[in-house]
C-alpha cells in the first residue's frame, strides 16, 4: 500500500528549539522557507513535512498528519458516520484544492486534502501549497470545538513577500511586511482604501512580518470587525481602516503568499532590454482602463529576464504610474534616474505580482 500521508506538520511555540531537537534526534535535513516562519523537512518518500510557529496563542501545539484523498466531502462524511466529529467539514481553497479536518472517536485530530496547488508563476509550491489554509484551520479548532462554528473573514487582496530588490525599489527599510499585488473589486480592502503597491506592516496593532501573517490575521478576524491597517505607501507610513466581512461560499483565496518569495539582488537594466505591444482588445477588457501592454520580445540575459519577466507578461504599473500603451512604458521608465530601483507590477496567468530592477 502506498504511503497515504500527503503532509505532516508540527505547530510549535518555539521553532528554533524544535529544529534543534528533531535534527539532533533523527538527523533530518531542514530548510527554512524565505519570508515565512516555516521550515521544510524530509520525512519520507512521497510525504511532505514542515514545522511552523503557532499562528495564534490558542492554536494547538503538536504534530498533525494530512491524508491525500480524492473527495474531501465524501471522506469527512464517511469519517463522521464512523464516529468522528467534523471540525472543518469542507473548505474550498480555490486553486489549492480543498481540505477537511475532523477528530476521530479517541479525540485525535487529522486532516484530509484533495489536490495540491501547482504554484505561483514565479515559483512552484514545493509541498507547502496548503500550509496557510491548514494554519487557519488549526487556529479555528478551539472555536469550532466550543461553539460549533467559526466564521472566517474576507479581505480581498493578493499579497506577496518582499525581497531585497523590492525593498530598495519601494524605499523601505526592511523586508518585513506584506506587499499588496492586487485588490479585488467591491472587497473590504477596496472599500477601506487599500491599493496595489501598499506594504502592510500592522493589523490592528499587531505587527505583520510576512504576507502569511496578513492572510492569517485577516481570515481569523471576526466578520464585521473594524480593523486599523498600518502600511507604507510610496515610502510613507499611513493608516487605513477596513471592515471585514464573512467569507462567501467558494471565494477564491489568494495564491500561497510564500510562493512569490525568492531572493534577488537589485539588477541593472534599461528600456531597451524588452519590447512590448498592445494587448488584444478581447484580453484587455479585464485590464484597468481596458488597455495594456505585454512583452513581445526581450533579451535572454538582460535585466528584465533576470528580474523574472517573460514574453507574454502584461505590465500593469511602473511605480505608481499605470501602463496603458507602449508610450506609457517608455515614459515611465525614462522618468527614473540612472541607478534608481524600478518597481513593476506584472500580470501572468491571472496572477499579479511585483518585481524590480535598477535603471542604467
Amino acid at each position: 500500500m502506498p504511503n497515504p500521508f500527503a503532509h505532516i506538520e508540527l505547530t510549535t511555540a518555539d521553532l528554533k528549539a524544535a529544529q534543534k531537537f528533531y535534527s539532533k534526534v533523527f538527523g533530518w535535513k531542514l530548510k527554512d522557507v524565505p519570508g515565512m516562519n516555516y521550515t521544510m523537512i524530509d520525512v519520507g518518500g512521497g510525504t511532505g513535512g514542515g514545522m511552523q510557529l503557532k499562528p495564534m496563542p490558542e492554536a494547538p501545539t503538536g504534530w498533525m498528519p494530512y491524508v491525500q484523498v480524492d473527495d474531501v466531502k465524501a471522506s469527512v462524511a464517511k469519517a463522521t458516520k464512523a464516529g468522528a466529529m467534523p471540525l472543518l467539514p469542507y473548505q474550498d481553497i480555490g486553486d489549492m484544492g480543498a481540505i477537511g479536518v475532523f477528530s476521530d472517536p479517541t479525540g485525535a485530530v487529522i486532516g484530509v486534502n484533495a489536490a495540491f496547488w501547482a504554484g505561483h508563476p514565479l515559483q512552484p509550491a514545493q509541498g507547502i501549497g496548503f500550509a496557510i489554509p491548514i494554519n487557519i484551520a488549526k487556529s479555528l479548532l478551539p472555536r469550532l470545538k466550543d461553539k460549533g462554528d467559526a466564521p472566517r473573514s474576507y479581505l480581498g487582496v493578493d499579497a506577496q513577500p518582499l525581497d531585497s530588490a523590492l525593498t530598495v525599489a519601494l524605499k523601505l527599510e526592511s523586508t518585513r511586511g506584506a506587499l499588496i499585488a492586487s485588490v479585488a473589486k467591491k472587497s473590504p480592502a477596496e472599500a477601506g482604501g487599500l491599493e496595489p503597491g501598499d506594504v502592510v506592516v500592522s493589523w490592528n496593532g499587531t505587527p505583520v512580518a510576512t504576507s502569511e501573517d496578513l492572510k492569517i490575521d485577516a481570515q481569523l478576524t471576526l466578520p464585521g470587525t473594524r480593523v486599523k491597517v498600518g502600511l507604507y505607501r510610496e515610502g510613507r507610513p499611513i493608516e487605513r481602516e477596513v471592515t471585514t466581512r464573512a467569507v462567501e461560499t467558494r471565494v477564491q483565496t489568494s495564491p500561497h503568499p510564500s510562493s512569490c518569495s525568492r531572493k534577488r539582488d537589485v539588477i541593472g537594466g534599461s528600456a531597451e532590454d524588452l519590447q512590448v505591444a498592445d494587448v488584444p482588445s478581447t484580453q484587455a477588457a479585464s485590464l484597468p482602463g481596458g488597455r495594456g501592454v505585454s512583452i513581445s520580445q526581450m533579451s535572454d540575459h538582460g535585466a528584465a529576464a533576470q528580474a523574472g519577466l517573460k514574453v507574454g507578461d502584461i505590465l500593469l504599473r511602473v511605480g505608481k504610474n499605470g501602463i496603458r500603451s507602449p508610450a506609457d512604458l517608455t515614459a515611465a521608465l525614462r522618468a527614473f534616474k540612472g541607478g534608481a530601483a524600478i518597481p513593476i507590477l506584472v500580470r501572468r496567468g491571472g496572477f499579479d505580482f511585483w518585481t524590480a530592477f535598477t535603471s542604467r
